[in-house]
């Protein structure tokens, strides 16, 4: 099984996979299965995190996090290579827009990442980083949720982490095409502050929104076949691998 029949099946089923199931929060009934092969799964999401199409780079941001055993580097080398991306681009750029959408789901990654203890150091760096970079001047319109999943978990330093965010909220004066009132940010440091339990389990209620979206999708024969055959090629490839 070479790799280029792995990624010419990958891209039979990509389209549809970053378009029509993303659509409806349900690409993880693909994603899902194949983050059960995971030296598979981690050469695909590499492979298509390259892509110019920004719904392509989400994908393979999202199926990052359903990588089972996942190199505890890939979520670190896909924010920064979307954040390279988007520092090439002029400052009022509208296609600075997908980037924070990609970096987006990187962030509900890592927050699959730290439900497991194992993977939760690797998710815990990766989510204050956005944070930080935010702070630092660097922004990112999902770092609210990533301080979010550090807060629920209690991870050490988030206490102060989030103080110096409330205090970002309130001063800061962001220069980005998406104009950012920065209203989000004040509600969700606020919230945190107080411990709201709403709030706390916001990025959880998200990530089982994902699953359940998964389970409940309806396919035809076609989208099954195509999943089943997809596997098939992706298993052959996670065996020659072993």
């Amino acid at each position: 099984m070479s790799e280029y029949d792995l990624l010419a099946a990958w891209f039979r089923i990509a389209d549809w996979a970053a378009y029509d199931l993303a659509k409806d929060g349900a690409e993880a009934v693909i994603l899902m299965p194949l983050g059960r092969l995971p030296r598979t799964a981690a050469f695909i999401a590499r492979h298509a995190f390259t892509s110019s199409n920004y719904r392509h780079r989400k994908l393979a941001a999202s199926l990052a996090g359903w990588v089972q055993q996942p190199p505890p580097d890939l979520l670190t080398e896909f924010l920064q290579q979307e954040a390279d991306r988007d520092q090439r681009l002029p400052i009022e750029d509208i296609r600075r827009l997908e980037s924070q959408s990609v970096v987006e789901d990187i962030v509900f990654s890592a927050a699959f990442w730290a439900r497991s203890e194992n993977f939760r150091p690797s998710a815990v760096q990766l989510l204050r980083d956005v944070v930080e970079r935010t702070l630092a001047g660097e922004y990112w319109n999902t770092s609210a949720y990533a301080l979010t999943t550090l807060c629920h978990h209690q991870s050490p330093g988030c206490d102060e982490l989030l103080m110096r965010f409330k205090d970002f909220s309130v001063n800061a004066k962001i220069n980005h095409p998406s104009r950012p009132s920065l209203t989000q940010e004040k509600q969700f440091a606020q919230n945190l502050a107080s411990k709201n339990p709403k709030t706390l389990q916001a990025i959880e209620s998200v990530l089982e929104r994902r699953q359940e979206a998964a389970r409940i999708a309806v396919l035809d024969d076609t989208g099954r076949t195509a999943i089943d055959d997809y596997l098939h090629v992706a298993e052959r490839f996670e065996a020659a691998a072993a």
